[in-house]
C-alpha cells in the first residue's frame, strides 16, 4: 500500500513527541511491506530525497519550502501585529496548498495521514480530499478548537482575538470536514472534539496507549508513604512545567517529583531547584 503521511517535522531532524511517533509510525509500516512517503517543513538537514529515520529505516521525504509557512502564536515568535496574519494564513495557506496538491498527484497514495499541520496550516486537509482517497488523521492536540494558544488553551491575546474564540471552531469544522477515520491518542481528546460537533461523519477511534490509567483510591504502591510524581517531556513553558513547579509550595504533605525530559537550558533549570531535594 502507498501511504503519504503530512506531518509539520519528522524526527531526527527535528525533536518532540509529534515528530517521533511519525518517524515510528512510517518506520513501523516501512517494515511490514508498505510504501511510505513524509510530507513535512523543510529543513536544511534533509539533503537527499530519501531519508534514514533513527531506526535505519528509509523514506521519501518531500519537504515543502515556502517562506510563508505559518508560525504559530504559541512559539512566542510572532509580532502582535503580525498575529491576525498568523491566525489567516493556519487556516488557509495558499502556496502549502499548491506545493501539497502536486506531491500527493504525483505519488497518488492509497491513503493519506495527516498529523500535526499548525506551520503547515489546514490546507493539508483540502490537499488531501482533492486526492480522493481515504483520509487518516490523527489528533494529537486540540488545535482545531482553539489554534495557537487562543486564549482558554494557551496565550492570552488581544480582547479583539480573544473573541474568536467561539468562532473558530466553526470555522476549522468547515475546513476539516470528516476524514474517513480520526485517531484520538486519549478519550479526553475525543470527548471534547465530540463536545464542539467535529468529524460526524468520521470513524472515531481512541488508540490503546500508555496514557490510559485505571482509576483507584489506593495506589499501587501504598507501602510507599512518598506520593511520587513522574513528569516525561520537554521542561519547555508549554508544556506547563515552570507552572508545577510555582505550585509546589501549596502541595501539602511528603511527596517527590521525578523529572524526565530536555531544555536548551538544562543546568540553569537544575541549579534553580537545586535547593529542593523532593525534585529529581
Amino acid at each position: 500500500m502507498k501511504i503519504a503521511i503530512i506531518q509539520d517535522f519528522v524526527a531526527p531532524y527535528f525533536s518532540g513527541g509529534s515528530a517521533i511517533y511519525v518517524s515510528d509510525i512510517a518506520s513501523g509500516l516501512v517494515e511490514n511491506g508498505h510504501e511510505v512517503s513524509v510530507i513535512s517543513v523543510r529543513n536544511p538537514n534533509i539533503k537527499n530525497q530519501v531519508t534514514e529515520l533513527p531506526n535505519n529505516t528509509k523514506v521519501e521525504v518531500y519537504p515543502i519550502g515556502s517562506k510563508l509557512l505559518n508560525i504559530p502564536i504559541y512559539s512566542h515568535r510572532v509580532r502582535v501585529w503580525a498575529k491576525p496574519w498568523s491566525i489567516a494564513m493556519y487556516f488557509f495557506n495558499p502556496f502549502v496548498y499548491r506545493q501539497i496538491v502536486q506531491i500527493l498527484r504525483m505519488l497518488q497514495p492509497d491513503v493519506v495521514h495527516i498529523n500535526d499541520s499548525l506551520y503547515l496550516s489546514l490546507s493539508v486537509f483540502t490537499s488531501a480530499y482533492h486526492q480522493r482517497c481515504p483520509v487518516l488523521f490523527t489528533c494529537h492536540f486540540t488545535h482545531l478548537i482553539a489554534p495557537q494558544g487562543l486564549t482558554k488553551f494557551g496565550t492570552n491575546m488581544t480582547p479583539r482575538l480573544n473573541g474568536l474564540n467561539n468562532l473558530v471552531p466553526k470555522i476549522t469544522q468547515t475546513i476539516v470536514k470528516s476524514p474517513s477515520v480520526v485517531l484520538y491518542l486519549s478519550n479526553f481528546g475525543k470527548t471534547l472534539h465530540q463536545q464542539f460537533g467535529f468529524f460526524p461523519n468520521s470513524l472515531q477511534v481512541v488508540f490503546p496507549s500508555y496514557s490510559r490509567f485505571t482509576q483507584t483510591n489506593n495506589p499501587s504502591n501504598s507501602q510507599n508513604k512518598v506520593f511520587t510524581i513522574l513528569y516525561v517531556g520537554r521542561l519547555d513553558n508549554e508544556k506547563g512545567l515552570r507552572s508545577l513547579m510555582k505550585a509546589l509550595p501549596d502541595i501539602e504533605g511528603e511527596f517527590l517529583i521525578n523529572i524526565c525530559g530536555t531544555v536548551k537550558d538544562e543546568t540553569d533549570f537544575k541549579n534553580e531547584y537545586a535547593h529542593d531535594q523532593r525534585i529529581l
